[in-house]
């Protein structure tokens, strides 16, 4: 890629970062990325990762290596592109962001495109309304597909956390069809994470 092309080079003179990346842009824990990984490795053949909700794209950044790492792919969504200098240096060529609104109107086709287009897929819902995003967007979840929540607490709390009173009830009352992952538990001591595997 030519940085020089899309503005990059030109904002590389008003950086002032020392070594690595400014740690308010972490919106996630080592513990968390510990549990991304674990579920990534379970799940061999899920090709691609769907985020919804990009912010400053370090998780991205980590997903799409670990997702490069298996020559699969990182698709991330967000309604305007906040990530800073030093993440879209880094971005790799697996890796896409998709400027978009995920929640008004309806779903947002884009989605259901990357779905379709993947072998398996794990759907990532990391924006400012997760209940949302899981009642438009995991119905389009195929058998096999995972769902992952992220900023999961056992108590809701005001923001953009949420909790399990808040899971839909189309997962909640088929859990032969939204099956726990099998590494849940270590969600909850550990991490901000609850997933599901679709079957």
């Amino acid at each position: 890629m030519n940085y020089s092309e899309d503005g990059l080079a030109e904002e590389l003179p008003q950086q002032k970062f020392a070594c690595g990346l400014d740690e308010t842009w972490l919106g996630v824990t080592i513990h968390d990325m510990g549990f991304l990984n674990v579920l990534l490795r379970a799940h061999p053949d899920w090709s691609t990762v769907l985020e919804l909700g990009t912010s400053n794209g370090v998780t991205a950044l980590l997903l799409g290596l670990a997702m490069r790492c298996r020559s699969g792919e990182l698709v991330t969504f967000d309604r305007a592109d906040y990530r800073p200098y030093a993440v879209r240096l880094g971005w790799l060529d697996n890796m896409r962001h998709h400027v978009c609104d995920l929640l008004s109107g309806p779903p947002y086709e884009g989605v259901a495109a990357e779905i379709a287009r993947s072998a398996a897929c794990l759907l990532l819902c990391d924006n400012g309304n997760k209940p949302e995003e899981i009642i438009r967007y995991a119905p389009l979840l195929r058998p096999g597909d995972g769902l992952v929540v992220h900023d999961w607490r056992p108590v809701y709390r005001a923001g953009v956390e949420m909790s399990p009173e808040q899971v839909p009830a189309f997962i909640t009352e088929h859990p032969e069809t939204w099956v726990p992952e099998q590494w849940d538990v270590a969600s909850l001591i550990g991490t901000g994470f609850r997933a599901w595997v679709r079957r």
